[in-house]
């Protein structure tokens, strides 16, 4: 789990995730999946313990508004995975909304700092 992007309004937070896709029968790539999250900034630290115990599976604490597979086998500006990031990133900045404040750094302890600001 990696997470790429994380901004807050005061009261509600939303971060941008990338995790293992689910490849199945696919035999090429290297998938994976880019998710955006909402979540209540009070219970940052409950969204961050779910993300690194189950991921994305049994969402409790947060609600996943976009969910996107893309390949990252290319990673530049114009390749699939770029502009998937592109758009994912647009509908981040859309959800929070003017004034948001985007965190310092991307790990989940950067998500459990929200709890204390």
């Amino acid at each position: 789990m990696y997470i790429h992007a994380i901004t807050h309004n005061n009261k509600q937070a939303f971060a941008i995730t990338e995790a293992q896709g689910t490849g199945g029968a696919r035999a090429w790539g290297i998938w994976r999946k880019l998710r955006l999250i909402r979540f209540d900034v009070a219970a940052a630290e409950k969204v961050a313990d779910e993300l690194s115990k189950t991921g994305h599976r049994w969402e409790k604490s947060f609600e996943v508004l976009e969910d996107i597979e893309v390949d990252v086998r290319n990673a530049g500006p114009a390749s699939g995975f770029g502009k998937a990031f592109a758009e994912i990133k647009r509908q981040l900045e859309a959800q929070a909304g003017e004034g948001a404040t985007k965190v310092e750094g991307d790990s989940i302890s950067h998500l459990k700092a929200l709890v204390k600001h």
